[in-house]
C-alpha cells in the first residue's frame, strides 16, 4: 500500500516537464509520508535483532548523510542565495526609474510590492482597450510607463505588444530580466 501511494503520485508528475529545477519535487510532497512511514517500517524490522540494531544505525546515518549531500547539491541549503534575485533585480530596476514610473511586471509583481513598495500593472490583467484607458490616464497625471519583464517566466514579446501597443526601447537588462520604457 505504501509503494502504491508514492508510485501515484511518482507517475503522474513524472512526466511533469514544466521546469528542471529542484524545487519541483514539491508536487510529489504528498508521496512523502509514505516514504517515511516505509523507511521507519524496515528500521522496524531490520532493528528486530540485536546484531541488525547496528546496520540500522549505520543505514540511518547513510540516509541522512546521502540526503545532506544531495540536497546540497540541488541547493537546497543554499535556498536564500537563489532568492537573493528578487530584492537584487528591484533595487536595479529601482535606480533606473523615476518616482513617477508606472510598472509593468508579471513574475516580479509581488517582489516589487514587498521591496519597494510600489504597485505595478501585472502584464496578464489589462486588455489593449484596458491598456489604452490607462495610458490616457497616465499621461495626464504625468506619469509614465515601463515594463520589467523575464525571458522565462513572464509573457512573449508578440503577446506583450499586443497587450501594450507602443514603442517600447530597452532601459537595460539584468541575468533574464530586461527593463523597458514606452516612448511617448
Amino acid at each position: 500500500m505504501l509503494a502504491s501511494w508514492f508510485a501515484i503520485f511518482f507517475a503522474f508528475y513524472s512526466v511533469y516537464d514544466v521546469c528542471t529545477d529542484w524545487w519541483d519535487m514539491r508536487f510529489i510532497l504528498p508521496a512523502v509520508p509514505a516514504l517515511i512511514l516505509g523507511f521507519l517500517l524496515l528500521l522496524q524490522r531490520i532493528a528486530a535483532a540485536p546484531l541488525r540494531r547496528a546496520v540500522a544505525a549505520a543505514l540511518v546515518i547513510a540516509v541522512i548523510a546521502v540526503s545532506a549531500w544531495t540536497a546540497k547539491g540541488f541547493g537546497v541549503l543554499g535556498y536564500a542565495a537563489g532568492e537573493q534575485q528578487w530584492p537584487r533585480t528591484v533595487a536595479w530596476a529601482e535606480a533606473r526609474l523615476p518616482p513617477n514610473a508606472l510598472v509593468i511586471s508579471g513574475i516580479y509583481s509581488g517582489a516589487f510590492l514587498y521591496y519597494a513598495n510600489r504597485f505595478i500593472v501585472r502584464w496578464d490583467l489589462p486588455s489593449p482597450d484596458d491598456f489604452a484607458a490607462l495610458r490616457a490616464y497616465a499621461a495626464n497625471a504625468n506619469m509614465r510607463w515601463y515594463a520589467l519583464t523575464s525571458e522565462i517566466a513572464d509573457c512573449p514579446p508578440d503577446e506583450f505588444q499586443r497587450r501594450f501597443p507602443g514603442r517600447w526601447t530597452v532601459m537595460g537588462k539584468i541575468n533574464d530580466v530586461t527593463l523597458w520604457r514606452l516612448e511617448e
